[in-house]
C-alpha cells in the first residue's frame, strides 16, 4: 500500500527568501503553501484548479497563485513549468502591506496586455538565478520587486484589512489541518465526523466550513483525492486495478469504477491504457503528484530555448 502523503508544501528556500524551479509536471494534487507563486507554461498544456475555477494554460501562458490558497495541476501529457515562490516577507521593508495584497485571477490574462511583460521579466529572473553568475542574487532580488511593482500597477487585487488578513491565517490553518488529515486517512474508511472529534468541532459547524473553504462537501473532495491517486497509481505503476482500489480507500471496486468515470470522463482502465507511461530515473512519484524537478543547467536550457522563440 502507498505511503500517504502530507499535501502542505513546506517550501524550502535554502540561503534565500524566494524559491525558483523548473518542472516537467504530469500532476500535482491539491496543496497550500505560505508564497506567492507566479510561473509560466514553457512547453505542454496545463489545467490549474484554484479556488473555483478551472484555468488551462498553454505554452506562453502565467499564472499567479496567493499565500495559502489550495490549487492543484494536472496535465493530459508532461509539461514544463518555470515558477517563482516569493514569501511576503521578502517585502517587508519596501511594502509591508504586501502580506495582505491578494492577486484576484489565477490566470494572467493575454486581454491584460501585460502578460508578455510579467513572463519576460519572470524570464530574466530565472535565467540569472540559473546562471549563478557574479552577484546575481542582486539581478533576482531588484528583478523580483520589479515583477511585483508590474503587476501590482497592471493586475486587479484587493487589499485584505487587518481583520480579514487575521481571519484568513486562522482559516489557513483550519484547511492546512483538514487537508492534512485527509491525506493521512484517505486510505481508510473516513467520515467527517472522525475529523470533527479529532478536532474538537461541531460536526454540523465543521461540515459548513468545509463546503464554504473548499468549494465542495467533505465526501466529494474525500472522492477527488482518492482519485488523484488512484489516476497516479494507473499511470505509473502495472498495479491490479482491485488493487489500487484498495490502496486508494475505495470500499468497492464498482465505487472506484463510478468515482473515477464521474471524475475524468473514463474508467480506470481505459486512463491506464491511454496514459500509463514509463517512469525515468530521477522521476519523483508522491502520492497524487508526479513531477521531476529540473537541475539548473537543464532548466537553464530549456528557458533560453523559450526566451529566443519569445522573441
Amino acid at each position: 500500500m502507498p505511503e500517504a502523503k502530507q499535501e502542505y508544501e513546506i517550501v524550502e528556500h535554502e540561503n534565500t527568501s524566494y524559491r525558483i524551479f523548473a518542472v516537467s509536471l504530469l500532476s500535482r494534487t491539491p496543496h497550500i503553501h505560505g508564497d506567492f507563486e507566479i510561473g509560466a507554461v514553457l512547453s505542454g498544456e496545463a489545467l490549474i484548479e484554484y479556488k473555483e475555477a478551472k484555468h488551462v494554460l498553454r505554452k506562453g501562458g502565467c499564472f499567479l497563485v496567493n499565500p495559502f490558497e489550495r490549487h492543484s495541476f494536472s496535465c493530459q501529457d508532461p509539461a514544463l513549468i518555470l515558477s517563482l515562490q516569493v514569501p511576503a516577507s521578502f517585502f517587508l521593508r519596501e511594502y509591508p502591506d504586501m502580506s495582505r495584497i491578494r492577486f484576484d485571477s489565477a490566470k494572467v490574462s493575454e486581454g491584460s496586455g501585460c502578460v508578455s511583460q510579467i513572463r519576460d521579466k519572470l524570464f530574466h529572473i530565472c535565467r540569472a538565478f540559473f546562471e549563478k553568475k557574479q552577484w546575481y542574487g542582486l539581478q533576482v532580488s531588484s528583478g523580483i520587486l520589479s515583477l511585483f511593482h508590474l503587476m501590482l500597477c497592471q493586475l486587479p487585487y484587493h487589499r485584505l484589512t487587518e481583520e480579514e488578513a487575521d481571519s484568513g491565517s486562522r482559516r489557513a490553518k483550519r484547511m492546512i489541518t483538514l487537508t492534512d488529515y485527509i491525506d493521512g486517512h484517505y486510505q481508510q474508511k473516513l467520515m467527517l465526523g472522525d475529523i470533527a472529534d479529532e478536532m474538537g468541532l461541531n460536526l454540523y459547524y465543521l461540515s459548513h466550513f468545509f463546503k464554504d473553504a473548499f468549494g465542495v462537501s467533505f465526501q466529494s473532495y474525500l472522492g477527488k483525492v482518492r482519485c488523484q491517486h488512484a489516476r497516479q497509481l494507473l499511470s505509473a505503476t502495472d498495479l491490479p486495478l482491485l488493487d489500487i482500489s484498495i490502496a486508494c480507500g475505495f470500499s468497492d471496486p464498482k465505487y472506484f469504477n463510478r468515482a473515477f468515470l464521474e471524475e475524468y470522463a473514463m474508467r480506470p482502465a481505459e486512463y491506464r491504457k491511454k496514459y500509463h507511461i514509463d517512469l525515468p530515473d530521477g522521476k519523483r512519484k508522491e502520492g497524487g503528484t508526479i513531477q521531476r524537478i529540473l537541475d539548473d543547467q537543464h532548466a537553464l536550457t530549456v528557458l533560453n530555448e523559450s526566451m529566443k522563440e519569445s522573441g
